[in-house]
C-alpha cells in the first residue's frame, strides 16, 4: 500500500514473521518483535503460528479514527507528491487502513484465552495529538514533539504491562544467551554487557581483599 516501501521489503517481514513464530523458532527467545506494516500478522502462516503455536504476548496499537484518517493522508501525500492528494485517494487508503486493523483484531481476539484473567494481550488505543488534529485546507500539521510524547507514554505502558510477567521471578539470560541476543558491536551493546557480564567485586575478610591479606 505504502509508496514507501518495495514488495521486497514486505516480503522480508513476512519471511522474519514466519520464523519467529514458528515452532521451535531458533531465533526466538526472551525478545521483543515490533512490525509496523500489517501485512506480515495477517499472513496465512504466521496466523496460523500466533493462534495455535506462539506461547509470547501480544501489544496490539489500535489507532483512533482520527489516527488512522492522519495515516492515510500521510500515505496519499506520499503516493501524489509533488501535488496533493486527491480526497477519494486518501478515503481509499482509511478504508484499507481500518480493514487491516479490524483483522489485526480478529488476529488478537484468538490469542486471548478467557481462562486466563492476565491475559496475553495488550490492546493500547492511540488518539491524534490535539496538536496534530486536522487543518480546515485538509492537510496535518506535522507536530513531531506531540508524536514522540505520545509514543514515549505507550512505551512507558507498555513496558509496565509486561514487567507485570516478569515480575514472577523471569530468570535473566545468561552471558552466552546475551550474546546472541545483543551484540557487543551494536548500539547498546557495550553498555547491556557492562551491566549484565561484569563481574561482583572480590569478597572481603577483616576490611581487606584476599591479596592485601595475604601481604
Amino acid at each position: 500500500m505504502s509508496p514507501l516501501r518495495t514488495s521486497r521489503e514486505v516480503e522480508a517481514q513476512v519471511e522474519l514473521a514466519r520464523a519467529i513464530t514458528q515452532p521451535h523458532s531458533p531465533i526466538a527467545g526472551p525478545n521483543v518483535w515490533a512490525v509496523n506494516d500489517p501485512e506480515p500478522v495477517l499472513d496465512a502462516v504466521v496466523r496460523e503460528n500466533l493462534s495455535r503455536r506462539f506461547a509470547g504476548r501480544v501489544v496490539l496499537l489500535e489507532l483512533a479514527r482520527d489516527a488512522l484518517a492522519y495515516a492515510a493522508w500521510h500515505v496519499a501525500t506520499a503516493e501524489a507528491l509533488p501535488d496533493a492528494p486527491a480526497p477519494a485517494r486518501v478515503l481509499e487508503h482509511l478504508e484499507l487502513l481500518a480493514g487491516q486493523q479490524t483483522d489485526l483484531a480478529r488476529v488478537a481476539d484468538g490469542l486471548e484465552p478467557v481462562s486466563r484473567p492476565a491475559g496475553r494481550v495488550l490492546r493500547l488505543q492511540i488518539r491524534l495529538p490535539g496538536e496534530a488534529l486536522r487543518r480546515p485546507d485538509g492537510g496535518y500539521p506535522d507536530a513531531e514533539d506531540a508524536f514522540f510524547d505520545l509514543w514515549a507514554a505507550a512505551a512507558l505502558r507498555v513496558r509496565g504491562w509486561l514487567d507485570r510477567f516478569a515480575a514472577g521471578g523471569q530468570v535473566d539470560p545468561g552471558p552466552a544467551r546475551l550474546q546472541q541476543l545483543v551484540r557487543e558491536d551494536d548500539l547498546l551493546g557495550p553498555l547491556v554487557h557492562r551491566r549484565r557480564t561484569a563481574r561482583p567485586p572480590a569478597a572481603r575478610a577483616g576490611g581487606t581483599t584476599p591479596q592485601e591479606a595475604r601481604r
